[in-house]
């Protein structure tokens, strides 16, 4: 995130007025498109294989962050071991959330929020961020249900 935020004030400093910085699900957008719309970025489903999309955000100048348990992990006796771990335990994190997509104007933010929001579950977790001004997400059950903030409409992408 904080790297992110980097490139984003550089890229500006040197006069970039529409650009999509890409580090995986990590994403920042300079402006919108040189045509005024939104850039459109793709919400990976967290329970299929990779490319399939669970939803799409349209924003300018947004960070979209993705925390998920779906990229690094491995199986071991049929079990499920992912890199988000409880800092209670030591073990993965099973909050029954699969991913939490954050929408904020910062990418460092955006990367603390959505890896606590996946630890602290939809509940807690839509709680803090419901209680954040200009930050919105979207969480992603293990189940594949799409638990949207209040505010996270407003960046859905509508075809």
């Amino acid at each position: 995130g904080y790297i992110a935020d980097q490139v984003k004030a550089l890229l500006v400093e040197q006069g970039v007025e529409h650009a999509v910085i890409n580090l995986g699900r990590n994403i920042l957008l300079i402006g919108g498109r040189p045509d005024g719309t939104d850039f459109l970025v793709g919400v990976q489903d967290p329970n299929a294989e990779e490319g399939a999309l669970a939803d799409m955000v349209a924003a300018q100048g947004k960070s979209v962050v993705t925390s998920g348990v779906d990229e690094r992990y491995f199986v071991y006796e049929g079990k499920k071991y992912h890199h988000v771990l409880d800092p209670f335990t030591g073990f993965p994190a099973d909050t029954g959330v699969a991913s939490v997509t954050i929408l904020s104007d910062n990418s460092a933010q955006g990367d603390a929020l959505s890896t606590t929001c996946l630890l602290l579950g939809p509940g807690a977790g839509m709680e803090l961020i419901e209680s954040l001004d200009g930050v919105e997400a979207l969480f992603i059950t293990t189940d594949g249900e799409l638990i949207p903030s209040s505010g996270y409409e407003a960046y859905r992408y509508q075809a």
